[in-house]
């Protein structure tokens, strides 16, 4: 069996460890004797690193929107109807910029365009509007 590595012990056995080097003034083998590890390097590796666990850099991040490519986002979805209806991804996809659907999303937010659905146009039957121009010329002067 191999020897623990440093990222194999839990996070309780890692504070417990950094305690007993810092605080109670343990040595190394002591250490290693007391909480089982074959392994004095172990120990060392624990004792040298952090005590709080450090944020993961993210691998496979995509890139954030610039703004001459912000401004080419927005002139694609007001340039007709279908632009309009068309969702953040496929638009950028027609660009050939590659990115995830919140952060277009927010490109687009801080550029002051949001998307909305369009509200619904009130029913008006045709004596309404016979009626309306009737008022409006009578009313026009």
């Amino acid at each position: 069996m191999d020897a623990p590595r440093a990222c194999d012990v839990s996070y309780k056995q890692q504070c417990s460890i950094h305690v007993l080097r810092f605080s109670a003034g343990w040595t190394l083998q002591e250490i290693a004797d007391n909480r089982g590890l074959p392994v004095v390097s172990t120990g060392e590796q624990i004792c040298q690193g952090h005590t709080t666990p450090q944020k993961k850099s993210r691998v496979h991040q995509k890139v954030k929107i610039n703004s001459p490519q912000g401004r080419q986002l927005i002139a694609l979805a007001i340039l007709d109807a279908k632009h309009c209806k068309m969702s953040y991804l496929v638009m950028a996809q027609e660009l050939g910029i590659e990115s995830s659907k919140k952060t277009l999303r927010n490109a687009f937010a801080k550029r002051g365009s949001y998307r909305q659905s369009a509200g619904r146009k009130p029913y008006k039957a045709n004596t309404k509007y016979t009626k309306q121009l009737r008022f409006s010329l009578s009313h026009s002067h």
